[in-house]
């Protein structure tokens, strides 16, 4: 019964924790529960008023949003599912400039700064000069033939680009493979055809997203099993 009692006043006492959470002496104050406001501040005051695009996060750009009140979303790459910043505009498509801020640099075409938010997590800054989202693009590969790849690229495109670029995503048992640059995009030209990349051994399925060539692209491809 003492024991069962002691878990009781315990879990009680986590409960007034979290809802109010005060205990002297031990964690002081806290103003709120994630203790990350001083993380996206501390972003904003190295990119000031300039869009934000958060890779592969979709509370990240909530919360730099909440804490900060500036402009941000969420670039959703084809490894990452789909979030609520797939489906509305929150930044503006005529920007001047934009930050990219991911985890990774490659997948945001290099690093100028970066900030170390709470979780230990390191995220790196790049400044970008236009973003636009590509999932109104879909590319389909029809057939492979004599070493050549015959895909069609439709839907709608963004009205800020700069240059969009193929690539060759490989899919294994065991996840994803190499991807392959397969050249660049052009609009209103819908049928491609490109030599096939020697693949890796144990590919089941290839597709073939479009996207800023330094950027990791979204998932705006069909799978095309081999």
């Amino acid at each position: 019964m003492p024991v069962l009692m002691a878990s009781v006043i315990l879990i009680q006492g986590l409960r007034v924790q979290f809802f109010t959470p005060v205990i002297p002496g031990i964690m002081g104050v806290l103003s709120e529960v994630h203790i990350q406001k001083e993380d996206f501040e501390e972003i904003h005051e190295k990119v000031g008023n300039t869009p934000v695009v958060f890779i592969n996060s979709y509370q990240l750009p909530a919360r730099y949003t909440y804490y900060t009140g500036q402009k941000a979303t969420a670039h959703a790459g084809y490894y990452y599912r789909p979030n609520q910043f797939n489906i509305i505009e929150s930044v503006p498509q005529n920007a001047l400039k934009y930050i990219m801020a991911g985890g990774w640099q490659n997948e945001i075409g290099g690093k100028q700064d970066s900030v170390m938010i709470r979780a230990m997590h390191m995220l790196y800054l790049n400044e970008i000069s236009a973003y636009s989202s590509y999932l109104g693009l879909m590319t389909e590969i029809v057939e492979i033939e004599n070493g050549v790849l015959h895909f069609r690229l439709e839907g709608q495109w963004p009205s800020n680009y700069v240059q969009p670029y193929f690539k060759l995503i490989e899919y294994h048992e065991n996840g994803r493979g190499y991807t392959y640059d397969l050249g660049p995009a052009l609009e209103g030209q819908a049928e491609y055809e490109v030599a096939l990349p020697q693949l890796s051994e144990g590919v089941l399925e290839i597709r073939i997203c479009v996207g800023e060539q330094t950027l990791v692209p979204e998932m705006n491809g069909f799978p095309f099993p081999l």
